[in-house]
């Protein structure tokens, strides 16, 4: 059975305060229950997992349970009504509504929570509601729709069924630009948008106003490489994976470094191209999509 399974390792007791990984699986494959690409994860409004399979010879997003046991998967190669091509990120809604960034096609894939489609928006371009390589995707309390739009360097807002609201940044580094934004978390009031190439995270007003910043380019603790996902707990604890680093690291709300794990390796705790991250809201439980490892892997958070 251990390849229908999130989690090689079925015992599920844990230390919060410890490093090692309760569970892992290794690929690569296409078969329901393994990865050949693991990128964007998050938790739908039941409580299981949905990751992102980005391979275009089959790009989908699997359902877990958080005990590892897979579900079901949707989604197959293409262009049409409820395919993607290259898929990135998956974000779920309030009312359970998921929301995928189909990358390949330029669009952004919306379904109801029973998985029936419910939409599609964006097109590729450069004006305002269209795409190029849309990546990270977040929702916020009222529904609304946050889209890294990566080679725009910009991030665009909707509102649920897809009717653009407004867009922030340009290219650069100073504040407020990017250079490659990869992904987006919302926290209340805070929008942080990871700004891949600029190696740190921006913060903003949920309408683009900047707010502040922190992390910087080098692998000394607080210091990122290309950071790609990120995640925020219920408790307003930041969780940022540094891709070029091959680690996780925890922050407060405001920046300060709290906790760092993960090297280099195909060990457990180990990460190879690390990409994406989700953590529950009491922050007890933390998933990371470890790509080149063809595996998820499940961590106590570091109080």
């Amino acid at each position: 059975m251990a390849s229908s399974r999130l989690c090689a390792n079925r015992d599920l007791t844990h230390d919060e305060t410890s490093l090692p990984p309760r569970c892992a699986v290794a690929g690569p494959t296409n078969r329901r229950g393994r990865f050949a690409i693991p990128t964007g994860i998050a938790f739908d409004q039941h409580g299981n997992l949905l990751v992102v399979d980005q391979t275009l010879a089959a790009s989908r997003v699997q359902r877990f349970s958080v005990d590892g046991t897979v579900l079901d998967d949707f989604g197959s190669t293409g262009s049409g009504v409820g395919q993607f091509y290259g898929p990135t990120d998956v974000a779920v809604a309030p009312n359970g509504d998921i929301y995928i960034s189909d990358t390949g096609n330029n669009r952004i894939l919306h379904f109801n929570s029973a998985w029936t489609y419910a939409g599609t928006f964006g097109q590729s371009g450069s004006t305002p509601g269209q795409f190029d390589s849309p990546r990270g995707v977040a929702i916020d309390g009222t529904g609304n729709v946050y889209v890294a739009d990566w080679l725009n360097n910009r991030v665009q807002k909707f509102d649920p069924t897809g009717t653009f609201l407004q867009t922030w940044g340009s290219y650069g580094s100073g504040n407020g630009s990017f250079s490659g934004p990869e992904d987006i978390a919302i926290f209340g009031p805070t929008v942080y948008v990871t700004d891949l190439n600029n190696s740190r995270v921006q913060k903003f007003s949920l309408t683009g106003s900047y707010v502040g910043q922190f992390g910087e380019f080098g692998s000394d603790p607080g210091q990122m490489a290309f950071p790609t996902s990120i995640a925020v707990d219920g408790k307003g604890y930041v969780y940022v994976l540094d891709q070029g680093n091959s680690r996780v690291e925890k922050f407060t709300p405001q920046g300060q470094l709290l906790a760092v794990w993960g090297q280099m390796g195909s060990g457990p705790g180990e990460f190879s191209s690390p990409y994406g991250i989700a953590v529950d809201t009491a922050g007890v439980q933390v998933y990371v999509t470890d790509q080149n490892n063809y595996r998820v892997q499940v961590f106590g958070a570091l109080q």
